[in-house]
């Protein structure tokens, strides 16, 4: 697993109960991390990622798009997601999460549109999660057409 971070470092309004826990894997060896970078193509088993001072591609058979308490819905309309206008609720499967896109899924706050105080990140975050491996390479493939 690798984080890839816009900043140099997790911003002060990070859930304070999240960081030692993540600290401790980034120590473990468990999640690598590309600080000042940006995922600038996510393609076929591959991202492209662009930092300062170079250009890498890193092999994912997932990608998490973790965006914050705000989260921009641009990606998701650019990938043909139907946004409803009143509520900002990307459409999707309330039982899988997946959006009309084959194998591109929510979770977190995005979910609830403007009214984000009705679902939990965590537990969106592990319903994708699940979904996600049940979703085909077929279904992965017809998203790329």
């Amino acid at each position: 697993m690798t984080l890839v971070h816009f900043g140099p470092t997790f911003d002060k309004k990070i859930k304070p109960w999240v960081l030692p826990d993540f600290t401790n894997r980034v120590k473990e060896g468990q999640i690598a991390v590309r600080w000042n970078s940006r995922v600038t193509a996510i393609e076929q088993g591959e991202l492209a990622i662009t930092s300062s001072w170079r250009e890498d591609r890193l092999k994912a058979d997932r990608v998490y798009i973790m965006t914050g308490f705000a989260p921009s819905l641009d990606l998701l309309k650019a990938s043909g997601v139907a946004i409803d206008p009143k509520t900002g609720i990307p459409e999707h499967d309330s039982e899988t999460l997946e959006t009309k896109v084959a194998g591109l899924f929510i979770a977190g706050v995005v979910v609830a549109g403007t009214m984000q105080t009705r679902y939990s990140s965590k537990t969106d975050g592990i319903m994708a999660t699940e979904s996600s491996r049940g979703c085909s390479d077929s279904a992965l493939r017809r998203s790329q057409s």
